[in-house]
């Protein structure tokens, strides 16, 4: 459905209306019918508009604006709040990442944050929508999260959360290094293309020319080495 300015022709002068375009179930294709009659395109300037088609045209781009962003948010709307589907891929992981029992730890290191949301279950269902759905963190936000059953965070806490944990990434993953043993295997085989994939991205995002910068990429790089 589109709206659209009609100018028809007579004898003296042009007539304006504003037209609806839509489908009609009938006739199994599109259809017209006017909404708005606006006038003779004199009369229109003797009333004051200097430039009648250029002054509704304006308006009927706008009217399709605003349908065209209510339109967009209804479909984010269904899909954040009354969508019935949900991904369910996740659940091994899931099993396995509760019965770590990390949440108890990193609800502590987060007690002092003032955080309004748990950064645990931002973990989570970050990794979670990682491996049913990768895309960009707003589309992440947006379209995934609300279809997890871990619940779903808006896009400035999913933020707040990530900066918080680029800063505490060490400590929350000595917390999972320690309990992980006996659960399932570790392995190093291929760790060396994720290190220097690690290594690649995380030097990319850093600001150059920051105190220490050189120092940070250089340990990264030693402790990544090492490791693998």
């Amino acid at each position: 459905m589109a709206y659209f300015l009609k100018r028809t022709k007579t004898k003296h002068d042009v007539y304006l209306q504003i037209y609806e375009s839509f489908y009609d179930p009938a006739r199994k294709g599109s259809a017209h019918r006017s909404i708005r009659p606006v006038g003779y395109v004199k009369k229109l300037i003797e009333s004051g508009i200097e430039d009648p088609m250029t002054h509704f045209q304006e308006e009927v781009d706008r009217m399709n604006a605003k349908q065209k962003e209510e339109k967009r948010k209804e479909k984010k709307r269904q899909i954040a709040e009354d969508s019935p589907e949900r991904f369910l891929g996740y659940f091994p992981f899931k099993n396995i990442h509760d019965g770590l029992h990390v949440k108890r730890w990193i609800d502590l290191m987060q007690s002092v944050t003032g955080f309004r949301f748990n950064v645990y279950d931002l973990i989570a269902s970050l990794v979670y929508s990682r491996i049913v759905m990768p895309c960009s963190k707003l589309k992440t936000c947006e379209e995934v999260l609300p279809r997890l059953y871990e619940g779903s965070f808006s896009l400035d806490q999913m933020y707040d959360g990530l900066e918080y944990i680029g800063q505490e990434y060490e400590k929350i993953i000595e917390i999972y290094i320690t309990r992980w043993p006996g659960r399932i295997p570790l392995t190093r085989h291929g760790c060396t293309l994720i290190a220097r994939t690690f290594i690649l991205r995380s030097t990319r995002r850093m600001t150059f020319g920051k105190k220490g910068l050189q120092k940070r990429i250089a340990e990264i790089r030693s402790s990544v080495w090492a490791f693998c």
